[in-house]
């Protein structure tokens, strides 16, 4: 019965992604190609007043709740004060390849570049570069997108053990290579059996626990040449789980690559 809640839920979740963006593309926002909200599609706040004012980029991830305004009504204290109405609207660009974390709020008169992430809980209310990390209340740049990356790709690899002991040690179980469907490229081998058995594997698994089925194919995209030109960080799974701490049996052992940090 849990199970097909939860499918209900991520069938309903993204319809409604679809249908939200359908509707604000008929209202005649401009929205891109792979753009996507995450989480409760009620919670999400697109300013329809002025629609011609908002344009969306290509792959823009967006997680809810989520505000865009274009407009202010500051002015109600000058017509109170000054017994004038000054109009308040401003255009919001929203680049290509972004991702907006929850609770995030964009007001008018602002931009943001071209492969950006926003940090949860900001308020963007002036102009983001392209090629930034960005967070707070204001939102401002903290680090460049090429220094993130290598900071994220030092991070990864600790998470990625982190996860693994915590599966060994809360469930009393060995991890599996499947459970760990964004973390494959530390491990698997860059062949087409490997890669075959692996995506069988957790297709069976997301389909057991009535989760999106994945693909290491649909993960990567336009990066899948890249991986197959690429060397695993380990010279195997089960060096990996050596790395994490977690006892391999005898004769599973093997040595472990040096990190191509």
């Amino acid at each position: 019965m849990i199970g097909k809640i939860r499918k209900i839920k991520f069938i309903w979740a993204t319809g409604r992604s679809k249908s939200l963006i359908s509707y604000l593309r008929s209202k005649g926002v401009s929205i891109g190609e792979n753009v996507h909200f995450f989480g409760d599609t009620r919670l999400v706040r697109v300013d329809t007043t002025r629609p011609s004012l908002v344009r969306i980029g290509n792959n823009v991830r967006i997680v809810s709740p989520f505000t865009l305004l274009t407009h202010g009504f500051e002015w109600t204290v000058f017509r109170e004060k000054y017994h004038e109405i000054l109009g308040s609207c401003g255009k919001v660009v929203i680049g290509n390849n972004v991702y907006i974390g929850r609770e995030t709020c964009i007001l008018k008169g602002t931009k943001i570049g071209d492969n950006v992430i926003i940090g949860a809980k900001s308020l963007v209310n002036k102009d983001i570069p392209s090629n930034c990390v960005a967070v707070g209340i204001p939102a401002k740049e903290i680090m460049g997108i090429d220094e993130y990356f290598e900071k994220r790709k030092k991070e990864y690899i600790e998470e990625a053990k982190e996860y693994a002991y915590s599966i060994y040690e809360v469930f009393g179980r060995m991890p599996v290579q499947e459970d760990f469907f964004e973390f494959f490229p530390l491990f698997l081998k860059r062949d087409e059996k490997s890669i075959r058995d692996f995506n069988e594997r957790l297709r069976r698994k997301m389909k057991k626990d009535n989760r999106r089925v994945r693909s290491i194919q649909s993960q990567l995209g336009p990066a899948f040449g890249n991986f197959i030109n690429s060397q695993p960080y380990y010279e195997s799974f089960e060096a990996f789980l050596m790395d994490a701490g977690i006892p391999v049996e005898k004769g599973q052992k093997n040595r472990i690559f040096s990190f191509l940090l």
